[in-house]
């Protein structure tokens, strides 16, 4: 039984495309109710297409059932080139189970070419690939009608203009059959595995035998009339040029291409214009594209012209194209596509100079990741097959290689004899000669000190293999300083570091990461312009004669992500697109990817929901079983009884308490020894109700599509109002767009009474302020001193004829500092110097010097160590107690509830409860915002 449903068609699609999807991300893309997805998805199941494969978070950080394709489920892909086929068989999640390859010429004519493909999976089906196919689809090097299967006057392929490929196909195999140009279905691989994943409109450009363009616009595959929309390898671009094989003169197929490199290659050797090329002609008879590309390496002008004066012809194709399409994203694949970054850079030149500007404005032009798949125990070679993946007999000019045979096979056994042990490898082996319990890092007496500040004062520190080692401390305890002698970005002035037995000193941060310490940043040091993979491999890509060797970065990648729980990320998408828990997984996967032997997380929690930090453990707990350490800082007391094995304590730079058991030691003992206090929270008391003062804020209906809807609440003068909710429930962007960060789709904000106008400036002068949670790119002028922060949303205070009082700045700043006991004092540093709890302290602080009518707080905490929370909450309530309106956005349930006067409970999106915080408890709480993920985590 087939599904012909449109809605079923959709659904099959996106699954597809995306992978393992969410219930309620399904609903989502196709704006479904959820009673009808669910019939809908039995329907499927029923049918065989669908599985379920377990929970995972969704929006607002609920916990929805996912749903793939049924693994069960077997396609075959059929690529018919100019001198080969390659035949494959799939699963359900679309990873090759059998692969079969060999030379072949479409020129014999459709009868002989599909009798050799059914050959071929009739072979695979007695090989076991499949007991029946679900579907079949091939890819021929032309225009094809996608409406009825047929090969439409194809100038390469004689004999096959309208044969009926799909009907043959369907009949002999007994289920759908899809007939489409190679390009196209190479853009849809592209689009599902590549580094396009889950990009709506992009171009992806083959450079093979021949040259096609797929074009992929608003989530599908564009074909035109006949199928073939972006055949750009017949574009006349010299009128004098060689005749192309469709009959046409100076076609770009024609000037550059597999045969018309190999053919300008073989003249430059004969005329001995390039010594590099001569050379290999002189050893093996003829050369190919891959010596074009050996010789570049080498740095032989003739070749890096030949790689430039084809990628200026490509790009001047491509240029017009863009103007049109106006695309995200210009993929370029084929085999000619490991000419490398040469023929990238021309591409990008000619793309970006020709195009409107509108169009090029941030338009990203990359290598595929699919050019090369080598083989390995999941795509077995035919006997017809070299390991290489290549025929033996096809033209090198085809199908370009940077690997060598030799890596390839080393590689598919190194493979092979970990699936014949019928165990998975681990992300990272321990060293052998690291045993369990063993210490790997000692610190004995370290001092680091800088003008003014002794930020280490003789530090002790021992950690031990496979151990989860948390280090506590104040903000200016020295964590910060200490992580950074630890990564090599500072030197210690005095006392020794040990590093597995053998004393260390580490001159810079990749000598640090090349003997196995890898640190992970509160602040993600990545790249967001890059892919996964690229972040995750960065300083120490895989290369090969000068080339980035991204196929196998990306199935490294993929492994890593694999063992981390986490396979669902895509190795090419780009970083920029992840949520914060997906980039603090490409962090570990870098960490990773060096065989780290420490790893150091500070503040890994800060930025994830509840159900992201239970998987955030789970991994910190797989890697200790491997021997691996982890030093783990963190300012959340209950997260140290959950991982924490021991406890080292810092104060004033100083080792307080070393190696204290992170389970049964008591909270008033840490808080003790961390501040000279006995509680984690101390909440100043609230005052004696006086009555409601004049009402401050209005917000009335206000509403972002996708982020929050028809949000209603009031702050009074001198009343703390707090907002809770995971992670995603738009809490962030809700304060944000009431002070004029996010423009409203609807509703409206009032300041005494008064609509204010879109902006942040009009929010500034009517009297509201915000410290922003990202306070290092939203808040903060990070190379400026200290009381320049401080001032900066008063700084016409302190301008007189166009010039500034410096001396009452710092004064100002300086009492700032003092009240909120800023470490260290002195106002002249640099803000970019402080620990993040202290540069928090300056965000809140600089809304202190008056004038402030309505306080937007979004975690004013985080980051800020127990002592200087109390601090923060004095301050706070001193505010309050001035006639000060707060609005705190936090996700610690008894800050909110402590801190507060009266409490908004929001879930995705909405406003769900309003009480007064008294009426209201942490369970309470907690039930109501994970009401979502609790209903949607139940059985279907």
């Amino acid at each position: 039984m087939r599904t012909v449903d449109p809605l079923h068609v959709r659904l099959l699609r996106l699954l597809r495309d995306e992978g393992a999807v969410s219930r309620a991300e399904l609903g989502d893309r196709l704006q479904m109710p959820r009673p009808r997805l669910l019939a809908e998805l039995d329907r499927l199941v029923a049918l065989g297409y669908v599985a379920e494969a377990g929970l995972a978070a969704s929006r607002g950080g609920r916990r929805s059932t996912l749903v793939e394709l049924n693994p069960n489920l077997r396609f075959a892909a059929v690529d018919l080139g100019a001198s080969s086929m390659d035949v494959e068989v799939v699963n359900g999640r679309l990873e090759p189970v059998a692969h079969y390859a060999e030379p072949a010429d479409i020129r014999n004519g459709p009868k002989v070419t599909l009798q050799r493909v059914n050959e071929l999976l009739h072979k695979a089906r007695v090989d076991g690939a499949y007991e029946r196919l679900d579907a079949v689809g091939i890819g021929v090097p032309g225009p094809v009608s996608f409406r009825d299967g047929v090969p439409v006057s194809p100038p390469i392929m004689p004999g096959w203009d309208r044969f009926p490929v799909r009907e043959l196909l369907s009949r002999e195999h007994g289920c759908p059959a899809v007939v489409d140009n190679d390009v196209n279905i190479m853009a849809i691989g592209e689009r599902h595995g590549g580094v396009a994943h889950s990009v709506d409109d992009f171009l992806f450009v083959k450079i093979g035998t021949g040259i096609g363009c797929g074009i992929y616009l608003t989530g599908e595959v564009y074909r035109g009339t006949d199928g073939c929309a972006g055949d750009i390898g017949h574009i006349q671009v010299d009128s004098h040029g060689p005749m192309c094989s469709c009959g046409n003169v100076g076609c770009l197929e024609a000037l550059f291409s597999g045969a018309a490199l190999a053919k300008d290659a073989t003249a430059a050797a004969r005329s001995g214009a390039s010594p590099a090329l001569a050379e290999r002609m002189a050893q093996r008879g003829a050369v190919s594209a891959l010596d074009v590309a050996e010789g570049a390496v080498e740095g032989d002008v003739t070749c890096i012209q030949l790689i430039r004066d084809g990628g200026r012809r490509v790009g001047g194709v491509l240029a017009g194209l863009v103007s049109f399409t106006n695309p995200s994203m210009i993929v370029i694949g084929g085999g000619l596509a490991q000419l490398g970054h040469i023929l990238l850079a021309e591409i990008r030149s000619v793309v970006y100079r020709r195009s409107l500007p509108l169009a090029t404005g941030n338009l990203p032009v990359v290598l595929s990741e699919l050019v090369v798949a080598p083989a390995s125990p999941e795509r077995p070679c035919s006997p017809a097959m070299s390991p290489s993946g290549r025929p033996p007999d096809a033209a090198a000019t085809d199908r370009p290689t940077i690997v060598s045979e030799e890596e390839t096979v080393a590689l598919s056994e190194e493979t092979a004899e970990s699936a014949e042990a019928g165990v998975e490898a681990p992300l990272v082996e321990a060293p052998p000669d690291t045993v369990a319990g063993e210490v790997v890092l000692r610190l004995t007496d370290v001092v680091k000190t800088f003008p003014g500040v002794r930020a280490l004062d003789g530090v002790q520190l021992e950690v031990r293999a496979g151990e989860v080692h948390c280090l506590l401390g104040q903000n200016g305890a020295g964590k910060s300083t200490l992580i950074k002698v630890l990564s090599g970005v500072h030197q210690p002035d005095s006392g020794q570091v040990e590093w597995r037995g053998e004393p260390a000193a580490f001159a810079n941060p990749q000598a640090a990461m090349k003997a196995g310490i890898a640190t992970i940043y509160q602040e993600l040091d990545l790249v967001e312009d890059l892919s996964v993979a690229e972040n995750a491999f960065l300083g120490h890509e895989h290369r090969r004669f000068g080339f980035v060797r991204r196929g196998r970065m990306a199935r490294q990648t993929r492994q890593i992500l694999s063992r981390l729980g986490h396979g669902e990320i895509p190795p090419g998408r780009m970083v920029r697109s992840l949520p914060a828990a997906g980039k603090q997984i490409v962090s570990m996967a870098r960490a990773l990817s060096h065989e780290a032997r420490l790893i150091i997380m500070d503040e890994p929690s800060a930025v994830l929901a509840h159900d992201e930090v239970g998987n955030l453990f789970r991994i910190i707990r797989e890697l200790t079983a491997q021997g691996i350490a982890v030093i783990y800082i963190s300012h959340r007391l209950e997260e140290i009884r959950e991982i924490g094995d021991r406890v080292t304590v810092l104060k004033d730079g100083r080792t307080t308490a070393a190696n204290l058991p992170a389970r049964d030691t008591p909270t008033r003992d840490l808080v003790s020894r961390m501040t000279g206090r006995t509680i984690e929270y101390v909440f100043p008391d609230r005052p004696a109700d006086e009555g409601p003062g004049a009402e401050l804020l209005q917000v009335e209906g206000l509403t972002r599509t996708g982020e929050f809807a028809d949000v209603s609440l009031n702050v009074r003068a001198g009343e703390i109002v707090g907002i809770a909710g995971l992670v995603g429930s738009g809490r962030s962007e809700l304060l944000e767009t009431i002070y004029g960060a996010r423009l409203a789709e609807a509703g409206s904000v009032r300041m005494d009474g008064r609509v204010l106008r879109p902006g942040v400036g009009a929010a500034v002068r009517a009297g509201m302020g915000m410290a922003p949670e990202e306070r290092k790119s939203q808040a903060l002028l990070l190379g400026e001193p200290i009381y320049r922060n401080v001032t900066l949303a008063t700084f016409g205070r302190y301008a007189r004829l166009g010039f500034t009082d410096a001396a009452k700045e710092r004064a100002e700043a300086d009492r700032i500092a003092e009240s909120l006991e800023l470490r260290p004092r002195d106002v002249d540093r640099p803000v970019r110097t402080l620990s993040g709890g202290n540069q928090q302290k300056v965000v809140v602080g600089r809304w202190l010097l008056g004038g402030t009518k309505l306080l937007l707080l979004d975690e004013p905490t985080r980051g800020v160590d127990v002592g200087a929370r109390a601090e923060l909450y004095q301050v706070i309530r001193s505010l309050a107690a001035q006639g000060v309106g707060v609005l705190l956005v936090s996700s610690e349930v008894p800050e909110v509830l402590g801190l507060a006067d009266r409490v908004l409970v929001m879930r995705e999106g909405r406003v769900v409860r309003e009480a007064a915080a008294g009426e209201l408890d942490e369970n309470t709480v907690l039930d109501l915002v994970m009401a979502g993920s609790l209903m949607e985590g139940a059985p279907a």
